[in-house]
């Protein structure tokens, strides 16, 4: 005979909720399959995500599974003195009246029986619970075991469900997972009642608060004495903003208390980790963390394996592609940020930050020239936020070693404004860094060139004349030869764009004969030949522009370089047009096409689709050649330059429109033009190559579309609501600056040309 009293009927009733559980469908179908397939599963993530909720709703839906039904075993605010194992007994109301052990009961109870157990907020006590999950699973074959906390036990079997935020996107019109919880959680506060406004204010509050669900129930909150828009105009101090109270925890802040438990289980160098991470404004990498983030108390070698911690708790995001990268949430980062506060070593960390970016962009672009040209492109877009960050902290600077860092560093990035298609970030930065920068030197005269260049690709003739022929007078006083050069070639290639063709020849020559000598420049020869060579086509010197395009693309051949033989090939194309080999030219003109929709280097793009559509239109494909055109003009436009470029180049679209008019009607004409207009660069990069287009979203593209950062995000949602730059600015933290570098990357990104349709995008 049993010497415990145990009840007829072992089958428990879970806790009723409060509240109805909102979303998390897709979670909730991977955590039933999981509990089908394994007997011990764990939800993971940092303290705010909603675990125990998600797990109890698993179980609610699991429970006729379940012959003897669900057990609870609650770890929050229970006696830490008492083992796990009493509790589970004290939970199963096992009534033993024998000396025997605690271990002995549970597992007779649970030998015979069909059960899930549910252990829930293992996080301060990971041995004690990892034991006893192991000693059930052993004893009990027909129980299952679900755990909640921000560590996996790391058991035999055990399969993890990481838990992420709330989805705050909405695709195809369906309300987001996180707008749902809030409205849900406002419609039963008294007195509120949401208006559209407040609704589309709802979106962007949910953005704001990364998505995670205590934080966006503790802002419902918030709507019995504030609005919606007034609570997101508090959000850059949210967590004393959500500062809210629970029964029997006085004096206690919610949010930062979710977020502290989830610091405490840390051990103390994750903790060290985490606080450091906070200076990064963006995603990251390995190597950006192993430089700003390592030292004495946190070597090297210990990286991947606390980095990794941080990962499994979903404190830090893994982002998806094909080099690991890695993003903090913003309300994570900020709780990273207070913890770091303003010690000695975050003044450090938050230099080495900046010096680490500041060193990035020099060996991108030392490394410009090579085979790697297009991932070292891809790795600085990827480090954009964080670049901002270091420009911004270098030049914002009162220290002068600082702020010349900073203007070099604004210099370096020359390939990125121009091959990158960022001008009007570049010249933003470039002449702040001049007006910061006044002090005469290597430094000033670089930041003139490069800003010279950012200045002549826009179209600013006057600016960029004014800012190379003082980076040309200065170069020469200090005996400069490199900078003398590298004026000269930019003064060339403004005389080109002005239509003063035997000035841009000269100062071209010169520029190239001092870049060539000795093999003195490559990366000038580079930049000189293909200007030369368009230069001479522009001038009627067809064999020569043809002998210019061959020493360039020798020399981009053995230097594996791919951005510069993309202008190459658009030289070559124009000749081998004016020669008469139509074919040939589409060819060039399409490679040419490809290789700058890789870089995204949207003036080049536009110079070369005007080519294509001027080749279409000479074979007597108008329509097409129309389409082109309306493209081409959208991209300009978009990109904010003032015309059709140099006279030649206007003088081609004239042409090219004269030819077109010939063979359509003028309503065939306006229709084809009207449906390039329409297209976004991808669109029109796959109209011209004839493919289908990988991204974008233009007609037909309504389930596709880039994939935005988290901040972009944000920066959408908020300019999607008619904010200015600057009112975005005030609500995000951040610079005006980096919002409006933030807003064109959206449009460019998306396709669009104007922030409406952005606002039009997100309502889909």
């Amino acid at each position: 005979m049993r010497s415990g009293s145990y009840g007829r009927h072992t089958r428990r009733a879970l806790p009723a909720d409060v509240t109805r559980f909102v979303g998390r469908r897709h979670e909730l179908a991977r955590l039933r399959d999981l509990l089908a397939d394994s007997r011990a599963v764990t939800v993971t993530g940092v303290g705010g995500l909603g675990k125990s909720r998600l797990a109890l709703q698993a179980a609610r839906d699991s429970v006729r599974r379940f012959a003897d039904g669900v057990l609870l075993v609650a770890l929050t605010g229970a006696d830490r003195s008492t083992p796990v194992v009493e509790l589970a007994v004290q939970a199963l109301e096992i009534r033993e009246q024998s000396a025997r052990p605690s271990w002995e009961a549970l597992t007779g109870f649970l030998a015979t029986r069909t059960m899930l157990v549910v252990l829930d907020a293992c996080e301060h006590r990971v041995d004690e619970c990892a034991e006893f999950v192991g000693h059930v699973l052993a004893a009990a074959p027909g129980v299952r075991v679900l755990t909640t906390g921000r560590l996996p036990l790391h058991v035999a079997g055990e399969r993890i469900l990481p838990l992420a935020p709330l989805a705050v996107d909405r695709p195809g019109g369906v309300s987001s997972d996180a707008f749902d919880l809030f409205t849900a959680r406002a419609e039963t506060t008294p007195g509120v009642c949401l208006t559209e406004r407040d609704r589309a204010d709802a979106v962007v509050l949910c953005r704001r608060l990364d998505g995670i669900p205590l934080a966006i129930e503790l802002a419902a909150a918030c709507l019995l004495t504030l609005s919606v828009r007034q609570i997101i105009d508090r959000l850059d101090h949210r967590f004393r903003l959500l500062a809210a109270r629970r029964p029997g925890r006085a004096h206690e802040e919610v949010l930062r208390a979710a977020l502290d438990g989830s610091f405490e289980v840390c051990h103390p160098s994750v903790r060290l980790l985490w606080q450091r991470l906070s200076v990064f404004a963006d995603e990251f990498d390995l190597a950006a963390v192993e430089a700003v983030c390592c030292g004495d108390e946190l070597p090297v070698h210990d990286l991947p394996h606390h980095l990794g911690a941080l990962v499994e708790q979903s404190v830090v995001v893994r982002v998806p592609g094909e080099v690991p990268r890695f993003l903090l949430l913003d309300t994570i980062r900020e709780y990273g940020s207070l913890r770091l506060g303003d010690s000695v070593e975050a003044t450090d960390c938050r230099d080495r930050h900046r010096r680490f970016y500041a060193l990035r962009a020099a060996r991108a672009e030392q490394a410009w020239n090579g085979p790697d040209q297009c991932r070292r492109l891809d790795e600085i877009r990827h480090d954009q936020g964080n670049l901002w960050a270091a420009l911004d902290a270098f030049l914002d600077d009162d220290d002068p070693a600082a702020v010349s860092a900073g203007a070099v560093m604004a210099a370096d990035l020359w390939f990125f404004w121009i091959a990158g298609g960022r001008l009007r970030d570049g010249r933003r930065y470039l002449q702040r860094a001049l007006s910061r920068h006044t002090r005469p030197g290597h430094a000033r005269r670089r930041v003139l060139w490069a800003a010279a260049f950012v200045a002549g690709t826009q179209g600013d003739l006057e600016s960029a004349t004014a800012m190379a022929r003082e980076c040309l007078a200065a170069a020469a006083e200090a005996g400069d030869g490199d900078l003398q050069a590298c004026a000269q070639e930019t003064l060339g290639m403004i005389a080109a764009i002005g239509g003063d063709l035997g000035a841009a020849v000269v100062r071209l020559t010169t520029a190239l004969e001092w870049h060539g000598a000795d093999g003195r420049s490559p990366a000038g020869l580079l930049r000189t030949l293909p200007c030369l060579g368009i230069t001479h086509i522009m001038n009627g010197d067809i064999d020569d522009a043809i002998v210019m395009a061959g020493r360039a693309e020798a020399l981009c051949e053995r230097l594996g370089e791919r951005w510069q033989m993309s202008y190459v090939h658009y030289l070559l194309a124009l000749g081998l047009r004016i020669k008469g080999d139509p074919d040939a030219a589409t060819a060039r003109v399409r490679d040419a096409i490809a290789i700058k929709a890789e870089f995204h280097d949207v003036v080049g793009l536009v110079m070369c689709i005007e080519l294509l559509a001027g080749l279409l239109a000479d074979r007597g494909d108008g329509g097409r050649s129309a389409q082109l055109l309306g493209a081409a003009e959208s991209l300009w436009q978009d990109f904010g330059l003032p015309s059709f470029g140099s006279p030649f180049h206007s003088a081609e679209h004239t042409r090219t429109e004269s030819v077109i008019r010939q063979s359509l009607d003028a309503i065939a004409y306006r229709s084809a033009l009207t449906a390039g207009r329409r297209l976004g660069m991808d669109e029109a990069v796959a109209f011209a190559l004839d493919r289908e287009p990988a991204t974008g979203r233009g007609p037909g593209a309504a389930d596709r579309g880039p994939r935005l950062t988290p901040r972009e995000s944000q920066v959408a949602a908020l300019a999607a609501t008619g904010l200015s730059n600057q009112e975005i600015a005030d609500r995000l933290g951040i610079g005006r600056r980096t919002v409006e570098s933030h807003v064109e990357n959206l449009l460019r990104k998306l396709g669009f040309r104007t922030r409406t349709q952005i606002a039009a995008w997100l309502a889909t």
